[in-house]
């Protein structure tokens, strides 16, 4: 199944589980049919604005994206733009060495590489905007991260363009547990639904969270805690 691959389990219709976490720093790919990146994000519900944060602008990249296959037989221009979000103040940079802040310049490379690798596509830009997310927030640890993708696809249009945010999970306080991404959930289901889909494995109820976008919509993700790593393995290998 592809991440828009339907599983029917107990009566309810749910997406497929594609990720799995061990620990709050690091998540094992448990998805073999597509390329994944590891995240260590959560929905971000509330992020202080007092918070300084590095801005990169109209990065330039050109991607394989697009839904219909001939749309990705060649890359496209693509322009993304990510605010990081710091747990540093930024005055006191002068004091500080390039190791204690965000090195913008890696941060690009990094987008870049995913972005025009060839064994790498996307169909929509959604995906992608997460999944660069993810990977800012795993190999360069900001508290948060805002990503923004123009398209140049549409006539009549200057762009269109997609924003996620994702921060980073605090730590849990069981540390033998593990988290699950779930994606391609029905815009409408309910915890109770996602549960009964979990049902079995451990999973805890009062961890369940729903991501939601810019404009409060969801966005078919969501992320729940299980009580025991093993736990989360078996959900992962089992329900995918």
């Amino acid at each position: 199944f592809g991440s828009r691959g339907v599983a029917k389990e107990n009566g309810s219709i749910l997406r497929r589980v594609i990720m799995t976490r061990q620990t709050p720093q690091s998540w094992d790919r448990c998805f073999p049919t597509r390329r994944l990146l590891s995240s260590t994000n959560t929905p971000a519900t509330s992020i202080s604005s007092s918070l300084d944060k590095i801005s990169i602008q109209d990065l330039e990249v050109k991607c394989l994206v697009g839904v219909p296959d001939e749309e990705r037989a060649q890359p496209q221009k693509l322009l993304v733009s990510m605010d990081l979000i710091l747990n540093k103040d930024l005055s006191e940079i002068a004091t500080m060495e390039l190791d204690q802040t965000i090195d913008y310049a890696a941060v690009c490379q990094a987008v870049t590489d995913l972005t025009q690798n060839d064994n790498n596509s996307w169909k929509l830009i959604e995906t992608l905007a997460a999944d660069i997310a993810d990977l800012i927030l795993q190999e360069f640890h900001p508290e948060a991260v805002t990503v923004v993708i123009k398209k140049f696809i549409l006539p009549n249009t200057q762009w269109v363009s997609v924003q996620v945010t994702r921060q980073q999970l605090k730590q849990s306080q069981n540390r033998s547990s593990a988290f699950l991404r779930l994606r391609g959930l029905p815009f409408d289901v309910t915890p109770p639904k996602v549960m009964e889909f979990l049902e079995g494995y451990n999973a805890q109820p009062n961890t369940l969270v729903f991501d939601f976008n810019d404009r409060g919509h969801p966005t078919g993700e969501a992320f729940v805690e299980f009580q025991t790593a093993d736990d989360a393995k078996r959900a992962c290998k089992e329900l995918n």
